[in-house]
């Protein structure tokens, strides 16, 4: 099967032997070395954008699921000109927002992968509260507060000479 993409049709996946998984990680090597320099910027521009995002409450976290792909996808059109011997330019990063023509179809991805998250995050509480139950919750909101000195007991007996 086939999906149309605004260049034509993609093309069909290929079986490869095991072994091309060692060429696969030195042409990364290579792509790398062709602009380190720019690579490293470009990481550093993403997280330092993702920091960003989360310091903006609820909407931030959400907005960083739904845009991570967007920026994955500038990424990787900025392997696909290095591939056709283009240079890299820190402004492939925010390629994906417009230049693919693939915005709309990246942030849905992000909204599949923010929803599988939601989906699994809710049965990971549906299995510890199945295994520890209400009386294991309870256990573990009543127990006191370390932090308080009438619950903490001296590390060091003050009667005990050394």
């Amino acid at each position: 099967m086939t999906i149309p993409t605004p260049n034509g049709p993609a093309p069909e996946p290929r079986k490869l032997p095991a072994g091309y998984g060692a060429s696969w990680w030195g042409e990364g090597w290579r792509i790398f070395c062709a602009a380190p320099g720019i690579w490293i910027g470009m990481i550093v521009i993403l997280l330092v954008l993702m920091f960003l995002l989360l310091l903006v409450p609820i909407i931030g976290g959400i907005a960083q699921s739904l845009l991570m792909p967007v920026f994955a996808g500038g990424i990787m059109l900025g392997c696909h000109a290095l591939a056709r011997g283009e240079p890299l330019r820190i402004a492939h990063l925010f390629d994906g927002f417009g230049g693919s023509g693939r915005f709309g179809a990246l942030v849905i991805i992000g909204l599949v992968m923010l929803a599988a998250n939601i989906v699994l995050g809710l049965i990971c509480l549906a299995v510890i509260f199945a295994t520890i139950g209400i009386a294991g919750l309870s256990l573990i909101t009543s127990m006191p507060d370390p932090t308080r000195p009438a619950n903490c007991r001296p590390l060091v007996d003050p009667g005990v000479s050394w």
